[in-house]
């Protein structure tokens, strides 16, 4: 548990004047009485201490004494609230504050009020230093459970004189524990003498555990002690002692953390964190290795490799971490900004939601998190310049399962980006970033895909190696003796056995990846312990280390009904990731994707519970943007490993999980695609989806998502059959009841099969050359087909990958034509209706859609009336889109920059299109001419736009975040409510009457609606 001090001794009171002499009332003892305590509680009591006023003589940290050594009431108030009430850090378990210097009364209009007096304090000034109401209420707003204040100054003991006598701790788990030299009235024995430390000398020598019996001070010894230093003294100090004890000194091998009784030193499947560090044992060597290697000029990347269950998280955490905030091996660490995360499904994500700060509210955490998003996404740049920002000199950035970025994350793109950005960033920065990776060891092997992490690994290592038997006997012993407990020694040798570690040799190493085994073991033994003994024959009816987790989790299954137990496979089921020539590893899940059409949500809420309470697996709250979301977790992965039962249940359904587990995924991603049909199931992967939940009727269950997925994919499958079919019947169809009737000569056959010999795009100008002829609508179809040629409607057709390279194509009806991956080069589709057709991956250089129309209404939207096209990563390079109407279209990723012929550059043209509310985000718009264009809602984030022209273009609402204008004019563009890169907005045209135009191309001269 963390113990923090604020000790202050003042000893310069410049502007506090005598009132005979006007001389300055400077003390001389209070900094030597404080730096005294300081030690005391420092060596004995375990405390973190900050010292004010603060100075450093011989790499040793010590209160100041000199002429300007001085301490500002606003100083004194920020180190009090920083003690007692911390914004963005943890809070500690004890917080302690003791002060030496001079206390002052003010008096006015019959009301009284205590001050601790500071080095700026001028009562004619009005200045009077920190007020000891403040305090008080201060004290009762504090998080922290063990609060403990010791005043050395006059008029202290306004700090207790209140009508409550608990100063509000009445229905809190707060235990106060307060001492002042003098009443509200009085004024100190020291200071009246001329001297000033009578009450600060019994203190300190109270606090000296050798002077007790057991070698433990608490709070009831030092009352006792200092009661009789002081019974000959005239003025007596005053205190507030609580009914429960507060360990406060103790030698070093008695127990010295004041914790409740309740409390297990042992963390069980849990990983040791911070706040445990009073209980974590047998790594100071590695610790110190760590800290060594993290030093400023001894390099700024490390990586933490060791096997799983090997305790690399809880030796970052109450190892590294720990030290480094109590500054006891490194200097000025204190002031380094440590944030620590595992990457999780979104690796990228995570990453920003590492540079949050804690406690802070709703609103300023969704500002910070888009603003660290934002930054991100620019890559190692934008990731530097996060680091560079902050006042810390340091930023240690800790990934912990590093090896989450191959098993958890599915997408490459994220993967890439999440290195390439962290180690960039580590090139842009110098020593102001500190980057630790903490893996597996089995997963170096996939790093060989990024040789430049590869390397910087192998020159940067550092193994986890399995603890030497002494390191062992340290974990297991020590822990206790913090809580007063005893762990006999044949129990100690009993637990080395079983590890592989033989007693009478104490020279090997144990099996690795057993210290989570050990330490549930330890944690059942606690809760076994018989008068304060952890014993051996505990140990044995548990059935020691090997077995122990075993045996328990089989006593949770065994308690669960037939109905509970199929609901707990399928939870660690789907708690499982499968590993890939790795060792299987834990899944975190959304508790909401647990529940299936075949179990209600209460049956799997209930057996999430129990599960819990048996400590196989752990829930938490976690932030996924905006909301708090339930999430789950296996306890840890030596549950995995160790239990026969779910090693057996994941064997015999592994090949039926690989294959739900690629559904879930994809259907996870038709969800986020606003469940658009281009993500469904098709061919053999819906074949696949049916088979598996045929075979497994009573075994793998399906999440609700994923049975949705399945059966929209279903009905598509038909639908589209219905619609291939009807297409393939109308050519016939015709040939047979049209052109058989009309065109009965062998000529008109042979042209026909020439026609469609001839290649896929002159087949289709053929079947379609009598669409384009407008006076066809006034003349019967087959008489049409005669005069004009024929006219096949081709909308909703499957053509992708088609190659349509020069096709005259101009004027027909391609709406909900699938034209994915379709070469379209140098083709004619002027005025060509495509509304939402699709031309994702497309190739469209140089084709002419002049005047096309890209979109379609859309009865569904409550914002924009059309539905764009989707054209994103579309090859557009030397397009003519001139006039065309594509609002609300997607380019996300498209290329729509010049196009070399190698003779020439022929520009992409856009003049005077109607793009309004399309996302451009990523887009390379480089020398794209959008002169008069329509670009209202627009999204450019992240584009390139390098000489673009944007001469009268409608940029009202558009959103330039993240994007790099210096190479673009914008000087003759409308702008109104226009998000510029930096995050301003400009508003400089929202007067032009050209701003008041409709967002869309057929409302052009009315006012939006």
């Amino acid at each position: 548990m963390n113990r923090d001090a604020l000790v202050v001794g003042i000893n310069q009171y410049p502007f506090l004047k005598d009132t005979p002499t006007s001389k300055a009332k400077h003390l001389s003892t209070p900094a030597n009485d404080a730096e005294a305590i300081a030690q005391r509680l420092e060596e004995y009591g375990g405390f973190r201490v900050r010292r004010l006023p603060e100075t450093i003589q011989n790499g040793q940290r010590q209160v100041a004494s000199g002429v300007n050594d001085l301490v500002y009431a606003q100083t004194l108030e920020d180190a009090i609230i920083r003690l007692f009430n911390p914004e963005g850090e943890s809070v500690p378990e004890t917080a302690l504050l003791y002060f030496g210097g001079h206390g002052l009364r003010k008096n006015r209009g019959g009301v009284t009020e205590g001050f601790l007096a500071t080095s700026d304090t001028c009562p004619q000034k009005n200045q009077w230093g920190v007020s000891l109401r403040w305090l008080r209420e201060l004290l009762q707003k504090s998080p922290v459970r063990q609060q403990i204040v010791w005043l050395d100054c006059c008029y202290s003991g306004e700090l207790l004189n209140f009508a409550e006598a608990d100063l509000g701790t009445a229905g809190q788990d707060r235990t106060r524990f307060l001492i002042a030299a003098a009443r509200e009235f009085e004024v100190a024995e020291g200071d009246i003498q001329g001297q000033h430390g009578v009450f600060s000398q019994a203190l300190w020598q109270g606090l000296d555990p050798s002077k007790q019996p057991d070698g433990v001070v608490n709070n009831d010894k030092l009352i006792e002690y200092i009661a009789q230093a002081l019974k000959d003294v005239p003025q007596q100090p005053i205190w507030y002692n609580p009914n429960r004890e507060i360990i406060l000194t103790g030698e070093r091998e008695q127990v010295f953390i004041a914790t409740p009784s309740d409390v297990c030193p042992y963390k069980g499947l849990r990983f040791f964190d911070v706040e445990d560090a009073t209980y974590f044992y047998g790594r100071e060597a590695l610790t110190q290795k760590l800290i060594e290697r993290v030093q400023v000029g001894k390099g700024n990347f490390l990586a933490v490799l060791g096997v799983s269950g090997s305790g690399k998280s809880s030796l970052l955490r109450a190892g590294l971490i720990y030290q480094l905030q109590q500054e006891r091996r490194l200097p000025g660490t204190e002031e380094w900004k440590i944030r620590i995360f595992t990457p999780g499904e979104q690796p990228l994500v995570s990453l920003a939601t590492a540079f949050l700060d804690e406690d802070v509210t709703d609103i300023e955490r969704a500002k910070q998190l888009r603003e660290a998003q934002e930054a991100i996404s620019q890559g190692a740049t934008g990731l530097a310049r996060l680091i560079r920002v902050s006042k810390s000199p340091r930023t240690l950035l800790i990934v912990d399962q590093f090896e989450e970025v191959f098993t958890v994350c599915q997408n490459p793109t994220d993967r890439q980006q999440f290195i390439s950005s962290l180690l960039g960033a580590l090139k842009l920065t110098g020593d102001k970033l500190c980057l630790i990776f903490a893996m597996r060891d089995d997963f170096l092997g996939k790093c060989a895909a990024y040789p430049e992490l590869t390397d910087l690994m192998i020159a940067n290592l550092v193994m986890v190696t399995p603890m030497s038997p002494e390191e062992l006997r340290r974990a297991i012993r020590e822990p206790a003796q913090q809580l007063g407990r005893k762990v006999e020694e044949n129990l100690i040798n009993a637990i080395l056995k079983d590890l592989g570690v033989e007693a009478e040799q104490q020279t090997r190493e144990p099996e690795p990846g057993m210290l989570p085994l050990l330490s549930y073991t330890l944690e059942q033994l606690w809760q076994r312990q018989t008068l304060n003994w952890l014993k051996l024959d505990s140990y044995n009816r548990l059935g020691g280390v090997q077995k122990t987790l075993e045996n328990l989790a089989e006593q949770a299954y065994k308690k669960l009904s037939v109905e509970e137990q199929r609901v707990a496979d399928q939870i660690f089921i789907k708690l499982t990731q499968l590993g890939e020539g790795t060792p299987d590893t834990r899944k975190q899940v959304p508790q909401k994707d647990l529940v299936t059409q075949v179990e209600s949500a209460d049956l799997v809420e209930r057996v999430i519970q129990k599960l819990a309470e048996a400590k196989l697996i752990v829930t938490s709250e976690q932030r996924k943007g905006q909301e708090k979301v339930a999430v789950v977790d296996v306890a840890h992965e030596a549950l995995i490993r160790h239990w026969s039962r779910l090693r057996e249940l994941l064997d015999n359904n592994r090949e039926a999980i690989r294959t739900e587990r690629k559904i879930q995924t994809a259907a996870e991603e038709w969800r986020d695609k606003g469940k658009s049909k281009d993500y469904l199931l098709r061919g053999k992967q819906l074949k696949e989806a049916k088979s598996v939940r045929l075979k497994n009727p009573g075994g793998l269950t399906y999440s609700q998502l994923l049975e949705e997925f399945i059966q929209a994919s279903v009905k598509q499958q038909w639908n589209s059959r219905l619609i291939a079919a009807s297409f393939l019947t109308i050519p016939i169809f015709l040939i047979f009841a049209i052109f058989e009737p009309f065109l009965q000569t062998e000529a008109a056959k042979r042209t026909l099969e020439s026609a469609n010999a001839s290649g896929k795009n002159k087949a289709f100008e053929y079947l379609t050359k009598g669409c384009r002829v407008e006076a066809r609508q006034n003349i019967p179809g087959y008489l049409a087909n005669l005069l004009f040629g024929q006219c096949i409607a081709l909308n909703q057709a499957d053509l992708r990958g088609i190659d349509f390279r020069d096709a005259d194509l101009h004027n027909l009806d391609l709406r909900d034509v699938d034209l994915r991956g379709a070469d379209l080069t140098s083709a004619n589709l002027s005025r060509v209706d495509l509304g939402a057709a699709k031309l994702q991956e497309a190739i469209l250089v140089q084709a002419n859609l002049s005047e096309a129309r890209l979109s379609k209404p859309d009865p569904t939207s409550a914002g924009f009336r059309h539905k764009g096209a989707d054209l994103s990563g579309a090859d557009l390079r030397g397009v003519n889109l001139s006039k065309a109407d594509l609002p609300g279209a997607s380019l996300r990723g498209a290329d729509l920059t010049e196009y070399d012929t190698g003779a020439d550059t022929i520009p992409t043209l856009l003049r005077k299109a109607n793009l309004a509310g399309a996302d451009l985000s990523n887009a390379n718009l480089s020398y794209t001419d959008l002169s008069e264009a329509n670009l209202h809602s627009v999204n450019f984030k992240g584009a390139t736009l390098e000489q673009t022209q944007f001469t009268n273009s409608i940029l009202i609402n558009a959103n330039f975040s993240n994007t790099d204008l210096t190479k673009t004019d914008l000087s003759q563009a409308i702008l109104c409510n226009t998000t510029m890169p930096d995050g301003t907005v400009e508003n400089r045209n929202c007067g032009d009457p050209r701003s008041s135009r409709s967002i869309f191309k057929s409302d052009w001269n009315r006012p939006p609606e």
